[in-house]
């Protein structure tokens, strides 16, 4: 999860809580589980297309591609994908400056490649 300072309270909490939920349905221990199962755990935390588009833009930010079935369960369960596609393009913009930032190894090496490659 990315911290959203500019949300209201109750709405970060609720991402916290989809972040939780998604990851563990998505790529987690919950991996398995029926889609209509996993679908229905997502929307006891919400069904608001933007929150869940928000939740989205962060997997889809993911420049390793493992939290690509993370995306697809949030998008079935009715999560705005333009939000998502926007949201995705801030958090990787908040990713490359934190790491350039941190000094961190050379943008061409290991997980940060396809982050930066977007970029330049």
């Amino acid at each position: 999860m990315v911290h959203v300072p500019s949300l209201p309270r109750r709405e970060r909490q609720v991402l916290a809580a989809l972040c939780a939920v998604a990851g563990r349905y998505g790529i987690g221990e919950d991996r398995h589980a029926p889609r209509a199962e996993a679908i229905a755990a997502v929307h006891e935390v919400t069904t608001d297309p933007w929150l869940l588009g928000i939740e989205a833009g962060v997997a889809m930010a993911d420049s390793t591609g493992i939290s690509g079935p993370t995306v697809r369960l949030l998008e079935a369960a009715g999560a705005d994908m333009r939000v998502a596609a926007g949201h995705a393009v801030e958090v990787r913009g908040l990713v490359h400056r934190w790491v350039k930032a941190h000094a961190l190894p050379p943008y061409d090496q290991g997980l940060y490649r396809s982050v930066t490659a977007r970029d330049h």
